[in-house]
C-alpha cells in the first residue's frame, strides 16, 4: 500500500500530470505479483498518424462526448461526419466494441 501512495505522491508533485482534471488512479491490493514481467518502451506516437501533432491541436480539436450521444451518432449511421479514432489495445477492443 506504500508504494501506491508514493506513486499517487509523485503523479501529484508533476506538473504534466497536474492539469488532468479526470485523471484517476485506481489500485487493488493483491496478493502477488500478476505480471511475469513488464517491458515499458517509450514511444514518439501512441499510435501513427504519420505526422506530429502538438498538444495544444489536440486540446483545439477535443470534443468529447456522452455515451449516448456517441450511440446515436452510430445508430443514425451518421459516423461518417467524425473521425472515430479508437485507441483500445487488443484486448480491450475483445472485451466489446461496436460493428
Amino acid at each position: 500500500m506504500g508504494q501506491i501512495m508514493a506513486y499517487k505522491l509523485y503523479l501529484s508533485s508533476v506538473s504534466y500530470f497536474a492539469d488532468i482534471e479526470d485523471i484517476d488512479v485506481k489500485a487493488n491490493d493483491v496478493d502477488s505479483h500478476k505480471f511475469e514481467k513488464m517491458f515499458v518502451k517509450e514511444r514518439d506516437e501512441i499510435v501513427a498518424l504519420g505526422q506530429k501533432v502538438t498538444a495544444q491541436e489536440v486540446k483545439k480539436y477535443d470534443q468529447r462526448i456522452s455515451t449516448e450521444d456517441f450511440k446515436g451518432i452510430i445508430d443514425e449511421g451518421r459516423e461518417d461526419e467524425y473521425l472515430i479514432l479508437d485507441m483500445r489495445n487488443d484486448y480491450e477492443y475483445d472485451l466489446g466494441h461496436f460493428k
